[in-house]
């Protein structure tokens, strides 16, 4: 095996690896028909992970090594969690806790397809939330060139993604901006 430098591991061409998580029947496997002839043959991976043993699941993980250059989209069902004090935290349904632990360190981006009331009087609309969110909504942009909210078409964000775009420029939000929201 050659050893590379981090600049040179940079340099590399690599596609995005994703996982996007939600309720059933939101329209996570249906987004899917957003991708374009281009995004479809560059996708090597779409894997519905509920259902999956962990032991399966950890060797999907481990073959994302050899595959940089595709795009992986990984799908699964979010469950609300209510504990002891009746705080409620989100988590994709994922066998086994280990799993559950090492995904979201691997994957690049983490996006939330939800029903989202945006207070217009109109019923909630399907959105995917990609940042850290008021809701505690799991999400996470690797990238930083996504919205906290993108409309839910996956063939559109996989081209912000890729595309030449620029890293949003990054702000600092204060508790107080932050409890505002």
């Amino acid at each position: 095996m050659k050893i590379i430098t981090a600049d040179q591991r940079l340099a590399e061409k690599s596609g995005v690896k994703m996982l996007i998580a939600g309720p059933s029947g939101v329209g996570k496997t249906s987004t899917l028909r957003t991708l374009t002839p281009e995004q479809l043959v560059s996708t090597l991976v779409v894997c519905a992970i509920y259902g999956l043993h962990s032991r399966s699941m950890i060797g999907w993980l481990n073959q994302l090594q050899h595959a940089r250059e595709r795009t992986v989209v990984f799908v699964a069902v979010l469950e609300r969690h209510v504990d002891d004090l009746n705080v409620a935290t989100w988590q994709p349904q994922l066998e086994g806790s280990k799993t559950g632990r090492e995904l979201p360190a691997i994957v690049d981006e983490i996006i939330t397809m939800q029903w989202i009331n945006f207070g217009d009087g109109k019923p909630p609309a399907r959105a995917f939330v990609c940042s850290p969110n008021p809701w505690s909504f799991p999400a996470k942009d690797r990238s930083g060139k996504l919205e906290q909210i993108e409309a839910p078409s996956l063939g559109r964000l996989l081209e912000k993604l890729t595309g030449p775009g620029q890293r949003k420029p990054f702000t600092t939000v204060s508790p107080e901006q932050h409890a505002q929201t």
